[in-house]
């Protein structure tokens, strides 16, 4: 009787820490392998696999951020049709200002510094599509442009 009552705790225990351990979690997405393919509404980008994804609550786009693993660099995103177009803003110390093809798409990518730190952001004027991230070095910039080269538009989504 005592051992059944014992396994039965056990198994309790077990099961509310999986409860709690899962309901920590936030909405994460862990990429397999190499990379996972993220839905972002009007789009799709593909993950690398030592990201870790975070959907936001936004108002009237969709927002959230793709945060590696280690925690060090994390890449904002916001999209939809009231996000605008982040690199139409005034910017300051402007460092670059270039352009790239991704699919069909014009993707503009500005790069400003605030003070000792660079701040990248990456625009599809077409699609109201935003990714930016802080900078701390060249690598992280060239990570921000792989995941936005990654960037496709479902085929149901319209451009301006």
């Amino acid at each position: 009787m005592l051992k059944n009552r014992l396994r039965h705790l056990n198994i309790a225990i077990v099961y509310g820490a999986l409860l709690i351990g899962c309901s920590s979690v936030r909405n994460a997405e862990v990429g397999p392998s190499s990379s996972k393919t993220i839905d972002l509404g009007s789009g799709t980008v593909e993950l690398p696999n030592d990201f870790i994804h975070f959907r936001g609550q936004g108002i009237d786009s969709m927002v959230g951020d793709f945060t590696r693993s280690d925690g060090r660099f994390r890449i904002g995103y916001d999209i939809g049709w009231m996000a605008g177009v982040g690199t139409s803003q005034k910017f300051e110390n402007v460092v670059s200002s270039n352009s790239m093809t991704v699919g069909k798409l014009t993707a503009i990518i500005v790069v400003d510094r605030w003070g000792e730190t660079r701040h990248a952001v990456v625009s599809f004027p077409d699609t109201s599509a935003n990714f930016f991230a802080t900078i701390g070095d060249d690598s992280q910039l060239e990570v921000l442009k792989q995941l936005v080269a990654t960037y496709k538009l479902k085929p149901d989504s319209k451009t301006k």
